[in-house]
């Protein structure tokens, strides 16, 4: 049985801050050597337990990156090394090849593992017919659940000097909703706001939006924002607010940051900009009844949390997400509550496309709430499942779980 002693390999161009931070944050004692691989004159331990370390370098991209280190993982195939793909920021659908995954099969060995901030779920592929995520992995890998994308931002979320966390008990709600939409071009997270801003929706809410500079270089390598064409895309034209979008366009496609005296902020000696503003817990998240969660991805993606999710439940609000199919409903396999008693999760459910079902239901969803009264929110059922929420969330994001997890998945 090997010892407890590991070492960390890492390919030339790896990060190893990420293997630094790794080691500090699951305060990993003795602490592990690293060591860039370079084959015949790499001498390997064998009574170490010995890592390789591959991280997703670009969003979308994911398992194709493999391909670029075939050589790197032969190797460590051939001399006992576990092979571990940080896949934590990704979306195992949009990452799966659609043209090699047997080559990517033969490269990898059977001991591959992958960090992730997810579990699996049934998705719905571009033909409509649902099918379970094992079906894909099976020709691919096996995935564990990690929660280190998680744990690292739990960090960032829990900094009273970065976000309002314990704030007056007596703090007055002032508006019905928060909103932290993130960047406004993404199609659903443009066209819900449309049809939120149409419905007259936004004038009691708090929202921001943050709109990324548009360019040759960067629209031909992030096809995750497109240019502001896709407006006048047939698909969008029978969206019920599609002529409010295009006539409200300028109106609609804005910086709307947070409210700050700071230009720039310094957290762990990190400097952020006025874009990584949108990225914390504001005190108007308190002053809301609620928290509309704008996830990453949209219709039949895979279901992917970021801190979007995690920042309602730690402000102890009901939330309600507008994301990829059944993406509420997921949560509640991960163990989280979500609220029946104040939304009506039936638009996840619509079988017609996303456009005109999910992003339409969505809006008419948010537009019954608003005619609730507001006592809903303080029912004693959602008193306790936003407790459980922040309590659990808290937990798989300590550093406790996280070195557990880690000594479970390197054991």
């Amino acid at each position: 049985m090997k010892n407890t002693e590991y070492v960390f390999w890492y390919a030339n161009d790896y990060d190893v801050n990420n293997l630094d931070h790794l080691i500090e944050y699951c305060n990993i004692k003795p602490i592990p050597e690293q060591k860039p691989i370079f084959f015949s004159s790499s001498k390997v331990d064998k009574t170490k337990n010995n890592i390789f370390f591959i991280r997703a370098e670009v969003l979308g991209v994911g398992l194709e990156e493999l391909l670029d280190y075939k050589d790197e993982i032969k190797w460590c195939d051939d001399n006992g090394i576990t092979v571990v793909y940080d896949n934590s920021w990704e979306s195992i659908f949009l990452c799966i090849p659609k043209n090699n995954i047997q080559e990517i099969k033969n490269i990898i060995p059977k001991k591959f593992k992958i960090f992730c901030n997810f579990e699996e779920i049934d998705i719905q592929n571009s033909n409509g017919e649902v099918a379970h995520l094992k079906y894909f992995l099976k020709y691919v890998i096996n995935v564990m659940f990690f929660p280190m994308y998680l744990g690292y931002k739990m960090e960032s979320l829990f900094d009273d000097a970065w976000n309002v966390i314990n704030p007056s008990k007596n703090i007055k709600r002032k508006y019905l909703f928060s909103l932290l939409c993130g960047e406004i071009r993404k199609p659903h997270r443009a066209l819900t706001l449309a049809g939120l801003m149409a419905e007259d929706l936004l004038a009691n809410s708090f929202y921001t939006t943050f709109l990324r500079k548009h360019g040759d270089e960067f629209q031909s390598t992030n096809s995750l924002y497109p240019s502001d064409t896709w407006i006048f895309e047939e698909k969008h034209q029978y969206f019920k607010y599609a002529k409010y979008l295009k006539d409200n366009y300028d109106k609609i496609m804005v910086n709307k940051l947070f409210d700050t005296d700071a230009i720039n902020l310094e957290i762990d000696n990190n400097v952020l900009d006025n874009t990584d503003l949108d990225f914390r817990i504001p005190i108007q998240m308190h002053e809301s009844y609620f928290n509309i969660v704008m996830e990453t991805f949209a219709w039949h993606q895979f279901c992917f949390f970021t801190e979007k999710t995690f920042k309602p439940m730690i402000a102890e609000k009901p939330f309600i997400i507008c994301g990829t199919l059944y993406q509420n409903q997921y949560l509640k396999s991960l163990g989280f509550e979500i609220f029946p008693e104040i939304f009506d999760y039936s638009f996840e459910k619509i079988p017609v496309n996303y456009i005109e079902g999910f992003l339409e239901g969505f809006v008419a969803e948010i537009k019954r709430v608003s005619e609730l009264p507001l006592s809903v929110f303080d029912q004693p059922s959602v008193l306790a499942k936003i407790k459980h929420n922040k309590e659990l969330i808290t937990q798989l994001g300590s550093k406790e779980n996280t070195r557990n997890k880690l000594n479970e998945i390197l054991s």
